[in-house]
């Protein structure tokens, strides 16, 4: 993957994580096996054995909206104990010198806990920055909303240098896209269409300006922004899953064959269904991206906004 990024969080955004297991010793992380307490020198031997271009420092982001006071200054005191000996440790590894670090923002939904956790992280030497701790990471995860952290992020932002990217991580499904990236968020993870593959849905949502969006011509069967490859309907519908995509899927399988093999619990359908999600998933993000060089974004956001399952 010599022609990728490769970046590390301390959590996969796309899993549900049990609350109530961090330490000011560590923070837990889990897996098939259960819980391990990672602590800031197991964490760097992580880092030096993977040698990613970037990684989220170890944090304490066990915070959402019913969190006190009190635990959100907890999350941001752990944070920042956890950001100065991650790059202490970071700057005494020869294998590390070229990988980036990006601290943590927490604070829960406290405004001064916000401010505080963005200043005191924006002073130390660190190349961009995580906003996380507002919503517990479980699955009702895809429901978040980002009108919810408006205001608090516009704080954030106000205290954080404007040259260095800002990531947050959640399940982001098209239409928190646009309002994140409006909000001022620059990189965003990808277990959105690793959940659509996991309930066998197909991304179709549309953002070509000059087509109809496609879940639109899939009444029915169309649950917003992806259409379901379980509904009996797809049984007799041999067009490819978004007509007119370009990727492997769509180009040399049905909707019909793919419906056969989720029903059939076959390990070729989540693969099938994975390589359109990402490519379709992929490709959203080149034509915002694209809209922005053009002044193109709002209409791309009306369009987005538009397709949005009622």
């Amino acid at each position: 993957m010599q022609d990728f990024l490769v970046y590390i969080s301390v959590h996969d955004s796309g899993l549900e994580i049990p609350s109530g297991y961090n330490t000011k010793a560590g923070t837990a992380v889990w897996n098939k096996a259960g819980k391990k307490l990672v602590d800031p020198q197991l964490f760097i031997k992580c880092q030096e054995a993977f040698h990613p271009s970037f990684y989220q420092a170890l944090s304490d982001a066990d915070t959402d909206r019913k969190s006190g006071k009190k635990r959100a200054m907890k999350a941001v005191d752990r944070t920042l104990n956890f950001l100065d000996t991650i790059l202490e440790l970071h700057k005494k590894s020869q294998r590390l010198r070229d990988v980036g670090v990006f601290g943590s923002i927490e604070g829960g939904f406290y405004e001064e806990e916000r401010k505080r956790s963005a200043k005191e992280t924006a002073a130390r030497d660190v190349d961009g920055f995580v906003i996380e701790g507002f919503h517990a990471q479980d699955e009702k995860n895809e429901t978040f909303d980002v009108e919810e952290m408006k205001d608090l992020c516009k704080i954030v932002f106000e205290n954080l240098p404007k040259g260095k990217p800002r990531l947050m991580h959640a399940v982001w499904s098209p239409d928190q896209v646009v309002m994140a990236m409006e909000l001022g968020i620059d990189i965003f993870d990808s277990c959105y269409p690793w959940l659509v593959t996991e309930r066998g849905g197909a991304l179709v949502f549309s953002f070509d300006f000059d087509k109809t969006p496609q879940n639109e011509k899939d009444a029915g069967s169309s649950e917003g922004f992806e259409i379901s490859l379980n509904d009996k309907r797809m049984c007799e519908d041999f067009r490819a899953p978004l007509p007119g995509c370009s990727c492997y899927t769509c180009q040399n399988f049905s909707r019909s064959y793919i419906h056969h093999l989720l029903n059939t619990a076959e390990l070729l359908a989540p693969v099938l269904l994975m390589i359109h999600n990402f490519h379709h998933y992929f490709e959203f993000f080149h034509a915002l991206r694209t809209s922005l060089k053009m002044d193109q974004f709002q209409k791309l956001k009306a369009m987005i906004v538009e397709q949005r399952p009622h």
